[in-house]
């Protein structure tokens, strides 16, 4: 895995889509917004470091321009004002020449210009880079520490030993020591060399740590002969486009915070995620005060007045240091492009009591835990854990309000009613007077505000909890679905009386099936009301992760449907060693793994429409009861674009015997449906080998076909209908036996035009190759007449497919194919 992915977008915040320092819109929302909280929540520091911004890293030697001098003066200003401590970090490890005195010459005039923006704390960041010197700095210094150290130290000097000064080593993880931590020449130089006032960045055991221990860091800090700053990436998701951690701080003592210099964290790249994250940061952090542990308990408080809301209290956290000579703070790497603040607040409190015990106060309570077994259960205790931290989403729960802690309301005589009212740092006052929107004439409502509950709010952070674990009710969920794939076989219709002894699992999988579905009915649910959040800007930030997760819910879903209800039990699970990257991360990688089609990324990457939606459509198993809804979606995609139906009326059939009628009598284990609340209107039909298929077709379909039409007479001109009617009259080319050895599954599938979501006939496309993969197939394909130009046009913007050429194939025939 890529080590630059770390810490590529370090901090962001300022920098927009053409890597331009400083964006003017981001600098005023970390002036209205980040430092503000920063400073309630008693997170004391804020550190520039972003690779985004190319005059930071990849040109470090340019100078800022006026208008970013500007931005950047503005920025370290307002820190000033909030009693946030600026610390303006650089990047030159790319393509310095440490022996080079020119080098360091434009290294000091690059950082002369950010102190007389009025910066006072600086970063040396050497991470992420290659070992080997150039051979000018060969013949000056011993080794690469030596170089850093060196040129590190002569910063460190001339811009006369700040009292913050960071040092960002290669080796900034006990994975990259070589041999290992104790051993290595270069932290043991670094220890040695670099001067007592510069403080070392260390992110743990690894570059994202599960734990990190009291032990490591006692051991690190020997060799580097003072305490280290934690930089913390357990939150960071930008090395995974596909994750989001929404879980508490944890892994982490409290033992540590004395051992320490400093904790730095890299949250998640959406600002509007990191409540959770950064609450139990700053609650971690107060709960052993200069060596003094507390036990500290969130409690939530509901205002009276106004609508209802709830949040967590955290007034007590104020903008002084928590523990002395130590920094807690937090570095946002993503541009925050709206900020929309609700007039509607709650009291905030934290209760802060002596720890009696030595157990860990890390718990945030609201209500009492259930009462201890004899025997603990693992899950409960998991389920117990996960609740107390996710308290802290109460907060949002009315109408899924922003991260408004910068404000508060704590006594409600004390204020004014105008004062109560909080004004969005991007809105003026002419705004607010503004008399509530009302639509044109020819306007439509986009979405229709909906209320969240605190269910849908931990079923959100637990299936995006933290990158080495899963929330209970996602644990859970992939258990369930792993226990229903390895019993798929005892509820097939001919499997009964098989094995006596497993005669209880058919009615225990059914049950089991149902509250799998019902999870999963949830997390849509979830989706649903998340995307009609009257906080559109909480809805931007999560919609790319929620729409995909509800995507591939609803796939298992109809995957689980389709294992309970097929005609036999053949279901095989094939298994094989795939490559790591054929994989997302995160909960919806996991369900894809299980999954007969795992390594089809193409299939899994639906990227979410430019505008969110609230639209659901359903995928599950297609029943002999909808023969007719198929056929009539056979008949109006037919003459799609034709203005009357080509056939007539008098045989309203036709069209769906012809194109769907075998797969839907003959091969009915293989088929799914899509609907919306108007009904079906999508379908994909297929079985699982096409030889024995066929040969049913001759046998019984279509002589009941030749009863059914009449063959025409062949010696006029004939419609469309009646070349129709005479294609059942007539013999098919089979196809070559070489094709059909590594492409042996047929398929047929179409949805309706009115569907614009392009990401269900994936989602219903996946539903079918799994299933014929899991009963063995290596490979399917399609039929497409090259005068259909739409069923063309289909498949080729589904993507699944190639065209297969081969000698031996129909002619005015496409075959496309894939292998599974």
């Amino acid at each position: 895995m890529s080590l630059e992915m770390f810490s590529m977008n370090v901090v962001n915040m300022f920098c927009d889509k053409q890597s331009k320092p400083c964006h003017t819109k981001s600098v005023l929302i970390t002036i209205c917004v980040v430092f503000p909280r920063q400073q309630k929540w008693g997170l004391n520091t804020y550190l520039y470091a972003p690779k985004d911004d190319y005059k930071h890293r990849m040109f470090w030697r340019e100078m800022y321009s006026v208008e970013e001098a500007e931005q950047l003066i503005t920025l370290i200003s307002a820190a000033k004002e909030y009693g946030i401590e600026f610390i303006y970090a650089i990047s030159p490890g790319l393509d310095i020449t440490f022996s080079n005195q020119k080098e360091v010459s434009t290294l000091k005039r690059k950082l002369d210009q950010v102190t007389h923006f009025g910066c006072k704390s600086f970063a040396l960041l050497f991470d992420d880079i290659d070992h080997n010197m150039c051979p000018a700095d060969k013949e000056v210094f011993s080794s690469f520490a030596h170089a850093q150290v060196s040129i590190t130290n002569e910063i460190f000097q001339y811009l006369g030993e700040p009292e913050t000064f960071l040092f960002c080593p290669t080796e900034y993880c006990g994975t990259f020591c070589y041999p290992n931590v104790a051993q290595s020449p270069y932290l043991h130089t670094v220890g040695e060399k670099l001067l007592p006032g510069i403080e070392v960045l260390w992110t743990g055991p690894k570059v994202v740590s599960k734990d990190i221990t009291v032990e490591s860091i006692e051991e690190v800090s020997k060799i580097l002969k003072r305490a280290p700053v934690i930089w913390d990436n357990i939150h960071a998701n930008d090395y995974d486009q596909k994750r989001l951690f929404l879980g508490p701080y944890k892994g982490r003592s409290t033992e540590l915070i004395p051992r320490l210099k400093g904790v730095l964290t890299n949250p998640n790249c959406e600002f509007e995620s990191n409540f959770v994250a950064i609450h139990t940061l700053a609650t971690w952090y107060k709960s052993n005060m200069n060596g003094v542990r507390k036990d500290v308990a969130m409690s939530r408080q509901v205002t009276h007045s106004g609508a209802k809301s709830s949040a967590i209290n955290v007034s007590s956290l104020g903008a002084s240091s928590l523990c002395a000579g130590t920094t807690v703070t937090t570095v946002f790497r993503q541009p925050i492009m709206a900020i929309t603040c609700f007039p509607n607040t709650s009291v905030v409190q934290v209760d802060v009591e002596k720890k009696e015990s030595d157990e860990e106060p890390m718990e945030m309570v609201v209500e009492k835990p259930y009462e201890t077994e004899p025997e603990p259960d693992p899950v409960a205790e998991a389920e117990t854990e996960t609740k107390n931290s996710l308290v802290l989403l109460d907060k949002m729960v009315e109408d899924l309000k922003p991260m408004d802690t910068d404000r508060e309301v704590l006594v409600p005589d004390s204020k004014s009613p105008e004062e109560d009212i909080d004004m969005a740092p991007m809105q003026t006052d002419e705004q607010l007077k503004q008399d509530v929107f009302v639509l044109g004439p020819n306007e439509k409502v986009l979405y229709t505000a909906e209320s969240l509950s605190l269910e849908d709010l931990i079923l959100l952070a637990e299936l995006f909890y933290l990158p080495y674990e899963y929330g209970p009710k996602a644990l859970h969920m992939l258990k369930e679905f792993n226990w229903l794939r390895a019993n798929c076989s005892t509820v097939g219709v001919d499997c009964k009386g098989k094995e006596p002894e497993k005669e209880w699992l058919p009615s225990e999988w059914q049950s089991r099936a149902e509250r799998f579905e019902e999870m999963c009915c949830s997390v849509i649910q979830m989706f649903t009301r998340l995307s009609n959040s009257a906080n559109r800007t909480i809805l931007y930030d999560l919609y790319p992760y929620i729409w995909d997760i509800k995507s591939i819910m609803s796939m298992v879903k109809s995957f689980v449907q389709w294992l309970g209800c097929r005609s036999q039990a053949t279901a095989q699970f094939l298994s094989g060693d795939q490559e790591p990257w054929a994989f997302r991360g995160g909960l919806a990688g996991e369900f894809q793994r299980f999954l007969p089609i795992d390594g089809a990324n193409d299939l899994f990457f639906q990227p979410p429409p430019a505008l969110p939606t609230s639209k659901i459509y359903s995928i599950r198993p297609c029943y002999p009861k909808d023969e007719h809804a198929v056929y009539k979606i056979c008949r109006e995609m037919y003459s799609e674009g034709v203005e009357e139906l080509p056939f007539g009326g008098e045989e309203p059939d036709l069209i769906g015997d012809r194109l769907v009628g075998g797969f839907l009598n003959l091969s009915p284990d293989y088929g799914f449906v899509l609907e919306d609340e108007e009904g079906i209107c999508g379908y994909a039909l297929g079985t699982v080998d096409v030889k024995p298929f066929v040969k049913k077709c001759k046998m019984s379909w279509i002589p009941s076909m030749q009863e059914k039409y009449n063959k025409p007479d062949c010696q006029k001109d004939l419609s469309d209908a009646e070349k129709m009617m005479l294609s059942f009259h007539e013999e098919e080319e089979g196809l070559p036996e070489s094709f059909l050895s590594n492409f042996p599954s047929l398929i047929k599938m179409d949805i309706h035009a009115k569907v614009i979501d392009p990401s269900v006939a994936k989602s219903m496309m996946g539903c079918l190759l799994s299933c014929l993969k899991a009963n063995g197939s290596i490979g399917a394909f399609c039929e497409v007449r090259q005068a259909d130009k739409r069923m063309i046009d289909f498949y080729s913007k589904l993507g699944c497919f190639e065209v297969a050429k081969m000698e031996g194939f129909p002619k005015n025939i496409i075959i496309m194919g894939r292998s599974l």
